[in-house]
Protein backbone atom coordinates (compact mmCIF):
# COMPACT_ATOMS: atom_id res chain seq x y z
CA UNK A 1 0.00 0.00 0.00
CA UNK A 2 1.03 3.54 -0.98
CA UNK A 3 -0.04 6.87 -0.75
CA UNK A 4 0.13 10.39 -2.56
CA UNK A 5 0.28 13.67 -1.94
CA UNK A 6 0.88 16.66 -4.65
CA UNK A 7 1.88 19.85 -3.14
CA UNK A 8 2.13 22.41 -5.74
CA UNK A 9 4.70 25.26 -4.73
CA UNK A 10 4.35 28.75 -5.44
CA UNK A 11 8.24 29.92 -4.34
CA UNK A 12 10.83 28.16 -3.17
CA UNK A 13 13.93 29.44 -1.58
CA UNK A 14 16.65 28.16 0.57
CA UNK A 15 19.08 29.48 3.40
CA UNK A 16 22.41 28.03 4.17
CA UNK A 17 23.76 25.12 3.36
CA UNK A 18 22.35 21.60 1.79
CA UNK A 19 23.25 18.49 3.34
CA UNK A 20 22.16 15.46 0.96
CA UNK A 21 21.26 12.44 3.62
CA UNK A 22 22.06 8.92 2.73
CA UNK A 23 18.53 6.97 1.23
CA UNK A 24 18.46 4.01 4.19
CA UNK A 25 19.62 0.39 3.27
CA UNK A 26 16.17 -1.15 3.19
CA UNK A 27 14.54 1.17 1.21
CA UNK A 28 15.63 0.82 -2.66
CA UNK A 29 15.00 3.37 -5.36
CA UNK A 30 15.86 3.01 -8.82
CA UNK A 31 15.09 5.36 -11.79
CA UNK A 32 15.99 5.12 -15.49
CA UNK A 33 16.19 7.64 -17.97
CA UNK A 34 15.85 7.33 -22.04
CA UNK A 35 14.94 8.74 -25.55
CA UNK A 36 11.69 6.91 -26.30
CA UNK A 37 13.05 5.80 -30.15
CA UNK A 38 9.16 4.86 -30.81
CA UNK A 39 7.45 7.98 -30.07
CA UNK A 40 10.44 10.59 -31.29
CA UNK A 41 10.79 11.96 -35.01
CA UNK A 42 13.83 13.72 -36.57
CA UNK A 43 13.43 17.41 -37.24
CA UNK A 44 12.92 18.28 -40.88
CA UNK A 45 12.85 21.13 -43.47
CA UNK A 46 15.53 22.77 -41.20
CA UNK A 47 13.98 22.57 -38.27
CA UNK A 48 16.56 21.89 -35.42
CA UNK A 49 16.08 19.81 -32.30
CA UNK A 50 18.36 18.79 -29.65
CA UNK A 51 18.51 17.40 -26.11
CA UNK A 52 19.92 16.14 -23.34
CA UNK A 53 19.43 12.90 -20.62
CA UNK A 54 20.09 14.77 -17.11
CA UNK A 55 20.92 12.42 -13.43
CA UNK A 56 22.62 13.20 -9.93
CA UNK A 57 23.55 9.71 -8.52
CA UNK A 58 25.76 9.26 -5.40
CA UNK A 59 25.57 13.39 -5.60
CA UNK A 60 27.59 13.26 -9.18
CA UNK A 61 25.67 15.16 -11.94
CA UNK A 62 25.95 13.14 -15.36
CA UNK A 63 24.51 14.28 -18.82
CA UNK A 64 24.47 12.21 -22.16
CA UNK A 65 23.24 14.68 -25.17
CA UNK A 66 21.88 13.48 -28.26
CA UNK A 67 23.67 12.76 -31.49
CA UNK A 68 22.28 12.21 -35.30
CA UNK A 69 18.92 11.34 -35.83
CA UNK A 70 16.74 9.62 -33.79
CA UNK A 71 17.63 5.96 -34.26
CA UNK A 72 20.99 6.96 -32.06
CA UNK A 73 18.86 7.11 -29.05
CA UNK A 74 20.12 6.99 -25.55
CA UNK A 75 20.14 6.03 -22.10
CA UNK A 76 21.90 6.18 -18.88
CA UNK A 77 23.53 2.57 -18.02
CA UNK A 78 21.40 -0.63 -18.55
CA UNK A 79 18.33 -0.01 -17.51
CA UNK A 80 18.22 1.81 -14.30
CA UNK A 81 20.65 2.70 -11.22
CA UNK A 82 20.25 3.50 -8.15
CA UNK A 83 19.74 6.43 -6.44
CA UNK A 84 21.84 6.43 -3.03
CA UNK A 85 21.29 9.63 -1.22
CA UNK A 86 18.30 13.04 -1.16
CA UNK A 87 19.51 15.28 -3.95
CA UNK A 88 19.45 12.23 -6.35
CA UNK A 89 17.24 12.48 -9.60
CA UNK A 90 16.93 12.34 -13.45
CA UNK A 91 15.63 14.54 -16.05
CA UNK A 92 15.64 16.06 -19.25
CA UNK A 93 16.56 19.21 -21.27
CA UNK A 94 15.31 19.72 -24.89
CA UNK A 95 15.21 22.44 -27.24
CA UNK A 96 13.71 22.97 -31.46
CA UNK A 97 13.44 25.74 -33.66
CA UNK A 98 12.55 26.77 -36.92
CA UNK A 99 12.85 29.52 -39.51
CA UNK A 100 11.87 28.16 -42.78
CA UNK A 101 9.05 27.48 -44.03
CA UNK A 102 7.49 24.22 -43.42
CA UNK A 103 10.42 23.44 -41.55
CA UNK A 104 9.16 21.61 -38.12
CA UNK A 105 10.78 19.95 -35.07
CA UNK A 106 9.94 16.44 -35.43
CA UNK A 107 8.61 15.44 -32.22
CA UNK A 108 11.39 15.19 -29.20
CA UNK A 109 10.33 12.65 -26.92
CA UNK A 110 11.97 11.33 -23.43
CA UNK A 111 11.12 8.97 -20.72
CA UNK A 112 11.71 8.71 -17.12
CA UNK A 113 10.62 6.19 -14.42
CA UNK A 114 11.44 6.18 -10.49
CA UNK A 115 10.42 2.59 -9.08
CA UNK A 116 10.64 2.72 -4.92
CA UNK A 117 11.16 -0.85 -2.90
CA UNK A 118 10.64 -0.78 0.82
CA UNK A 119 12.43 -3.80 2.41
CA UNK A 120 11.85 -3.31 5.56
CA UNK A 121 9.82 -5.80 7.83
CA UNK A 122 8.66 -3.04 10.41
CA UNK A 123 9.08 0.49 9.16
CA UNK A 124 7.24 2.85 6.92
CA UNK A 125 8.99 5.22 5.02
CA UNK A 126 7.79 8.76 3.42
CA UNK A 127 9.44 9.80 0.31
CA UNK A 128 9.19 13.73 -0.79
CA UNK A 129 9.70 14.01 -4.44
CA UNK A 130 10.57 17.37 -5.83
CA UNK A 131 9.63 18.18 -9.20
CA UNK A 132 11.48 21.40 -10.62
CA UNK A 133 10.16 22.45 -14.73
CA UNK A 134 11.46 25.17 -16.89
CA UNK A 135 10.21 26.17 -20.12
CA UNK A 136 9.78 28.86 -23.18
CA UNK A 137 8.14 28.61 -25.95
CA UNK A 138 7.59 31.58 -29.11
CA UNK A 139 5.94 31.56 -32.24
CA UNK A 140 5.42 34.42 -34.62
CA UNK A 141 4.17 34.31 -38.31
CA UNK A 142 0.34 33.45 -39.72
CA UNK A 143 0.90 29.27 -38.75
CA UNK A 144 3.57 28.23 -36.21
CA UNK A 145 3.50 26.63 -32.93
CA UNK A 146 5.66 25.29 -29.86
CA UNK A 147 4.61 23.08 -27.75
CA UNK A 148 6.22 21.87 -24.54
CA UNK A 149 5.08 19.32 -21.41
CA UNK A 150 6.59 16.98 -18.55
CA UNK A 151 3.53 14.69 -17.09
CA UNK A 152 4.00 12.29 -14.48
CA UNK A 153 2.16 9.49 -14.41
CA UNK A 154 1.03 6.51 -11.69
CA UNK A 155 -0.53 3.31 -14.05
CA UNK A 156 -0.52 6.44 -17.20
CA UNK A 157 -2.89 8.47 -15.11
CA UNK A 158 -1.54 11.71 -14.91
CA UNK A 159 -1.45 13.37 -11.46
CA UNK A 160 0.87 16.23 -12.15
CA UNK A 161 1.80 18.11 -15.33
CA UNK A 162 3.34 21.30 -17.00
CA UNK A 163 2.56 22.46 -20.37
CA UNK A 164 4.11 25.55 -22.63
CA UNK A 165 2.00 26.52 -25.78
CA UNK A 166 2.25 29.53 -28.17
CA UNK A 167 0.45 28.91 -31.48
CA UNK A 168 -0.26 31.68 -33.60
CA UNK A 169 -2.70 29.91 -35.89
CA UNK A 170 -5.04 28.76 -32.67
CA UNK A 171 -3.95 31.06 -30.12
CA UNK A 172 -6.78 29.98 -27.57
CA UNK A 173 -5.16 27.70 -25.70
CA UNK A 174 -1.74 29.83 -25.35
CA UNK A 175 -0.19 29.63 -21.71
CA UNK A 176 2.90 32.78 -21.92
CA UNK A 177 5.75 32.71 -23.34
CA UNK A 178 7.98 31.64 -20.27
CA UNK A 179 7.26 29.35 -16.84
CA UNK A 180 8.50 27.54 -14.49
CA UNK A 181 7.03 24.65 -12.11
CA UNK A 182 7.76 23.63 -8.97
CA UNK A 183 6.17 20.87 -6.78
CA UNK A 184 6.40 18.55 -4.26
CA UNK A 185 5.00 15.12 -3.72
CA UNK A 186 5.25 12.01 -1.11
CA UNK A 187 5.17 8.51 -1.46
CA UNK A 188 4.56 6.65 1.84
CA UNK A 189 5.70 2.93 1.49
CA UNK A 190 4.71 0.48 4.49
CA UNK A 191 6.77 -2.46 4.96
CA UNK A 192 7.04 -4.73 1.99
CA UNK A 193 5.26 -2.40 -0.34
CA UNK A 194 6.79 -1.12 -3.62
CA UNK A 195 5.30 2.03 -6.02
CA UNK A 196 6.61 3.33 -9.53
CA UNK A 197 5.80 6.27 -11.48
CA UNK A 198 6.81 7.76 -15.09
CA UNK A 199 7.19 10.95 -16.26
CA UNK A 200 7.29 11.82 -19.96
CA UNK A 201 8.67 14.76 -21.47
CA UNK A 202 7.36 16.13 -24.85
CA UNK A 203 8.43 18.91 -27.31
CA UNK A 204 7.74 19.99 -30.79
CA UNK A 205 7.15 22.96 -33.21
CA UNK A 206 6.74 23.72 -36.35
CA UNK A 207 6.16 26.91 -38.88
CA UNK A 208 4.05 26.67 -41.94
CA UNK A 209 4.23 30.06 -43.48
CA UNK A 210 6.54 32.61 -42.92
CA UNK A 211 7.67 33.10 -39.67
CA UNK A 212 9.47 31.01 -36.81
CA UNK A 213 9.16 28.92 -33.92
CA UNK A 214 11.48 28.21 -30.65
CA UNK A 215 11.68 26.28 -27.34
CA UNK A 216 13.09 25.08 -24.57
CA UNK A 217 11.93 22.54 -21.88
CA UNK A 218 14.03 21.36 -18.94
CA UNK A 219 12.48 19.44 -16.41
CA UNK A 220 14.06 17.37 -13.32
CA UNK A 221 12.32 15.26 -10.62
CA UNK A 222 14.48 14.66 -7.38
CA UNK A 223 14.40 13.13 -3.95
CA UNK A 224 13.80 16.22 -1.83
CA UNK A 225 13.86 14.25 1.93
CA UNK A 226 13.27 10.63 3.29
CA UNK A 227 11.38 10.46 6.69
CA UNK A 228 10.53 6.83 8.51
CA UNK A 229 8.28 5.64 11.60
CA UNK A 230 7.86 2.46 13.21
CA UNK A 231 10.61 0.10 13.21
CA UNK A 232 11.75 -2.58 15.41
CA UNK A 233 11.41 -2.51 18.94
CA UNK A 234 14.70 -1.27 20.42
CA UNK A 235 15.95 -3.16 24.05
CA UNK A 236 15.15 -1.13 27.11
CA UNK A 237 18.71 -0.51 28.90
CA UNK A 238 18.50 0.89 32.04
CA UNK A 239 18.46 4.63 31.30
CA UNK A 240 22.09 6.72 32.16
CA UNK A 241 20.03 9.07 34.44
CA UNK A 242 18.48 6.43 36.71
CA UNK A 243 21.88 4.53 36.52
CA UNK A 244 23.49 7.10 38.16
CA UNK A 245 20.39 7.88 40.97
CA UNK A 246 20.80 4.07 42.00
CA UNK A 247 24.49 4.61 42.32
CA UNK A 248 23.89 7.33 44.38
CA UNK A 249 21.64 6.02 46.63
CA UNK A 250 24.01 2.96 46.93
CA UNK A 251 26.37 5.38 48.12
CA UNK A 252 23.92 7.06 50.47
CA UNK A 253 23.32 3.44 52.52
CA UNK A 254 27.18 3.00 52.40
CA UNK A 255 27.66 6.17 53.78
CA UNK A 256 24.83 5.73 56.47
CA UNK A 257 25.81 2.59 57.16
CA UNK A 258 29.49 4.09 58.45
Amino acid sequence: MRSIRILVLALASSCGGVWAAAIPGDLVIQASSSFDLDASTDAANGGVQSGSLNRIVGGVAGSMAMAGSWQAGGSFGPGSFLLTQTGDGVGASSSIGGTVVDATAGKLWGDYSFALTNNSATTTYSVLFRATVSSSASASGADAYSYANVSALENFNEFWFHNRQVDTLNPGNNTGLTGTALATFVVTLLPGASYSFDVEHSHVGGVFAQGAFSGSLDGFFSIDTVRSSGGPPNPVPVPGALALSLLGLGLLAQRRRV
